[in-house]
């Protein structure tokens, strides 16, 4: 994303000071001279920086860290003295190292060790396991009342906003839930922390598929993106979003939980981008957000997920008032994604709500990312257009005919995953490996 010196940053600070959760570290000028050091480890000092010591940037002594040197089991060293429990200002350094280290996750399991994922590997970074008192004080750190949510048996979703110096911050998308404890007990706690980008990556960057870019953008109806947690759904659609208010003036209202991207501090925009978090923050249900919309007069709007009866119903209702809808669901293909919708409701309607899913459906994507021996991940994608004649044949052909129209249609008019694995595989983007098991898994 393009930098517009202080006015981009302007509507940055603006955006994030909506943000709850975060933690302001902007009295440090660089991580190597921050009052807070991991036991063992002496901060530079300002006069005579050691030898090879990181610039302003890079953020301290762990930017000397090498995933690369992960031994057979999968530990890296990332503290020099392992810490006897774990800190927030220890958790902090290692997130914003995660940050600029193409980190997927972190992941706090009580009763494990603290791990990461990157790359889609699982990496050590402690020997010894982490305590649930441990785990819980950090979540309760990240997100002040989060004791309440879980003993209510809730999970919590938030963002975390750390800011590493005046003009440097990270971001987080953060989840925490009880489970069961190790030994046997069930006051067990985990918290997964994911990194959010700090822009939004261009289209372009994400190699779109020509049907991506002719049917991915309607002016009514909706646009599905489906896959797996960490599958890049959310990527894909931020900067699809950045795309069109870059390029239309259309007014965005996206319904998240939570907010990730910064979309209100794209730069360059001809159109228009409100955020709002659902669950407790601004709104409390997807389907709640939706209702508002429609009192709003947005030309488009996001929805982060469509899993339960009334935000089903709300989308589509919204996409048949005239709204162009983008949303989520998990699955892993494009042929049991309205299938999937349907079945949250009951039997006796199922084909009724079907019609009505097909009928407002203009693009199906699935999405699902693998290594790339070039380093980092390729996203693979398998789309589904829906023009009207072909919803058409769907709803005439009944539920009989529904299976076997779709997969037709996906051969003959789409991009199968088999062909888009086929098609990175020979471009050298995926380990043959990988392709293999997905070739595997289309034949099951």
């Amino acid at each position: 994303m393009s930098n517009d010196g202080a006015q981009t940053q302007g509507g940055l600070d603006a955006y994030l000071a909506q943000i709850e959760g975060g933690v302001d570290r902007s009295d440090v000028a660089a991580r190597p001279q921050r009052a807070k050091t991991a036991p063992g480890i002496e901060p530079a000092p300002a006069s005579a920086p050691a030898a090879g010591a990181p610039t302003e940037g890079s953020y301290g002594w762990w930017s000397n860290v090498r995933p690369e040197s992960a031994d057979a089991n999968g530990f890296v060293r990332f503290f020099e003295t392992e810490p006897v429990s774990l800190s927030l200002d220890h958790l902090n350094d290692l997130l914003c190292w995660a940050s600029e280290n193409a980190v997927s996750d972190v992941f706090l399991l009580a009763g494990f060790q603290l791990f990461m994922q990157r790359h889609g590997r699982l990496m050590r970074l402690t020997r010894r396991p982490l305590e649930v008192p441990e785990v819980n004080e950090l979540i309760c750190s990240i997100k002040p009342g989060a004791e309440a949510t879980l003993n209510a048996i809730d999970e919590v979703n938030s963002t975390y906003v750390i800011n590493a110096t005046r003009d440097t911050r990270y971001t987080f998308r953060v989840n925490a839930a009880r489970c069961n404890e190790r030994n046997g007990g069930d006051r067990g706690l985990e918290a997964v922390l994911r990194p959010i980008p700090k822009e939004v990556p261009d289209l372009a960057y994400l190699n779109p598929e020509p049907l991506l870019l002719e049917y991915g953008f309607p002016s009514d109806g909706v646009v599905y993106m489906c896959g797996t947690t960490g599958s890049g759904k959310s990527t894909t659609l931020a900067a699809m979003v950045q795309h069109d208010v870059r390029n239309t003036e259309r007014r965005w209202l996206t319904f998240e939980a939570p907010v990730e991207f910064p979309l209100m501090a794209i730069t360059g925009m001809r159109g228009m981008v409100n955020q709002c978090e659902v669950h407790g923050k601004h709104l409390k249900t997807f389907a709640a957000g939706i209702r508002r919309a429609l009192r709003a007069k947005p030309d488009v709007m996001l929805i982060g997920e469509a899993r339960d009866q009334e935000t089903i119903e709300a989308v589509i209702l919204a996409a048949e008032s005239g709204h162009g809808c983008y949303t989520t669901t998990h699955s892993h293909s494009v042929l049991n994604v309205l299938p999937r919708l349907a079945a949250a409701f009951s039997i006796d309607v199922y084909w009724s709500m079907m019609v009505k899913l097909i009928d407002t459906s203009r693009l199906l994507v699935a999405q699902k990312l693998v290594k790339n021996p070039k380093g980092g991940r390729t996203a693979l994608r398998e789309l589904l257009p829906m023009p009207e004649a072909f919803r058409q044949q769907l709803i005439d052909g009944g539920p009989a005919n529904f299976a076997r129209l779709m997969k037709a249609a996906l051969e003959e008019r789409g991009i199968s995953m088999a062909k888009a694995a086929a098609r990175e595989f020979a471009a050298g983007n995926m380990f043959e490996s990988d392709y293999k098991k997905i070739v595997v898994e289309i034949a099951a």
